[in-house]
């Protein structure tokens, strides 16, 4: 019998993920394997609510155990070391933000699994994501939202090949969180109800600039600065940041002020108020499409921040990158439009779909922070009204979709959405880090 792969992380989803299939498959034909990414030291104070833990292994034995399959751990700590945990220094390093969630999915788990999974004769990989997986009309295979909107996972997903979608299998998509809590209770699950994961893994509850620190980041000493270059005060370190960051700012202004751009070079941070902050437009880098790139000009949604709202925009493929245009400037860079008493956030991801469908997702440009204002960009300077459709535009609708009179690009990553709900990709951009 051919044998299917569960990707085990000790929490409640994968467990169920692996129920479903021993009950579908047969206990005998399912696999749990789970990823040993890192280890902390026995002083490293845990809040208990972090995701891949050492603890967790033994979380998912037991659940494994309960389960009656068989269940195998593969150390995958050097190679978590050097696509993740480096990567995540070095961009704070350039201030910038990373998604370490993105990138261990993307270098990690799903190309190392997938690999295992091969190895072992499977011809499916399961895991307990929340997000649904179909086959369009044309052939092709479709990232799309799960059900439970609050629980979607497809933005950490974008960058899944057609190969890979073509394997890998998402049986919670159609379920809500209540739903899997009480499937797990009544299959006697010992993490029935452990708490959700939250942190960033391998910080092991630390704040983040401590934890950065103790790898190499200098607290260096540097000047905040108003955008016109005016000394406003001074900080111990840019990597203490994110753009977007109102609270902590340690600046006293009449109005509130938001970091505007960090500045690696030159040990600078430069805020501004809230209008200062709002964006219209940006390029997404190194896009990752799920399917086929859109036409240009089309309409869908963009989601620049995991829990930010969808906005309407439009697209323009540009060779490897994408040019976005927001039907309504962005102040909150989190994916809301600008409106009072809101963080101003820029993102790491920027996902598009339409609407349901994830088409792309990669990483936003960054703009030189010495130049931070955003020149008004002709291209998209006219595109100031939505076409409100519901349905993918023509590309002759481009004078109908939106920019607003700022262009520009944002310093962070973004995925993009079409009318259906299905990830049509993403693009990264190199967020800032999010308070």
């Amino acid at each position: 019998m051919t044998p299917t792969v569960v990707a085990m992380s000790g929490g409640v989803d994968s467990s169920v993920a692996a129920a479903l299939m021993a009950e579908r498959r047969g206990h005998d034909a399912v696999l749990g394997v789970a990823l040993r990414l890192y280890s902390t030291d026995e002083h490293a104070v845990r809040s208990g609510r972090s995701c891949c833990a050492p603890d967790d292994l033994y979380d998912a034995r037991r659940a494994a155990a309960a389960l009656g399959i068989r269940f195998y751990v593969y150390d995958a700590q050097e190679r978590f070391r050097t696509e993740v945990i480096e990567d995540f220094v070095g961009a704070y390093a350039r201030g910038e933000t990373p998604n370490p969630c993105v990138r261990c999915n993307e270098h990690v788990k799903f190309d190392w699994l997938l690999d295992r999974a091969r190895r072992l004769g499977a011809d499916e990989l399961v895991t307990g994501h929340y997000a649904r997986i179909e086959r369009g009309q044309d052939g092709a295979w479709q990232l799309l939202r799960a059900r439970d909107a609050g629980k979607d996972q497809s933005y950490f997903l974008h960058g899944l090949t057609q190969d890979e979608l073509a394997v890998v299998r998402f049986p919670l998509g159609e379920l809500t969180k209540p739903q899997v809590r009480e499937l797990a209770r009544r299959r006697g699950l010992p993490n029935a109800d452990k708490p959700e994961s939250m942190e960033v893994c391998f910080v092991a509850g630390r704040p983040v600039a401590e934890f950065l620190e103790a790898h190499g980041v200098s607290a260096a000493r540097g000047e905040v600065v108003d955008t016109a270059g005016r000394v406003l005060g001074e900080h111990q370190g840019i990597h203490q940041f994110t753009v977007g960051q109102r609270r902590g700012l340690g600046i006293a202004h009449k109005l509130p002020l938001y970091v505007a751009a960090l500045d690696a070079e030159r040990q600078r941070v430069v805020v501004g108020p809230r209008e200062e902050v709002a964006r219209a437009s940006f390029r997404a880098l190194q896009a990752s499409w799920v399917g086929q790139p859109p036409e240009p000009g089309e309409c869908c949604e963009v989601q620049i921040r995991h829990r930010g709202r969808p906005l309407p925009a439009r697209v323009d493929p540009e060779g490897d990158s994408v040019r976005v245009a927001l039907r309504e400037p962005a102040t909150r860079c989190s994916g809301e439009p600008a409106s009072p008493d809101q963080d101003v956030r820029p993102v790491r991801r920027a996902r598009g779909a339409d609407f349901s469908k994830a088409l792309a997702g990669r990483s936003l440009s960054r703009r030189d922070p010495s130049r931070w204002r955003r020149e008004p960009s002709s291209r998209f300077a006219d595109a100031r009204r939505a076409c409100g459709s519901t349905r993918t535009c023509a590309p002759n609708c481009a004078a109908q979709c939106a920019s607003g009179p700022r262009g520009g690009e944002l310093s962070h990553p973004a995925p993009v959405f079409t009318p259906s709900q299905t990830r049509l990709g993403g693009g990264s951009t190199t967020r800032r880090r999010e308070r």
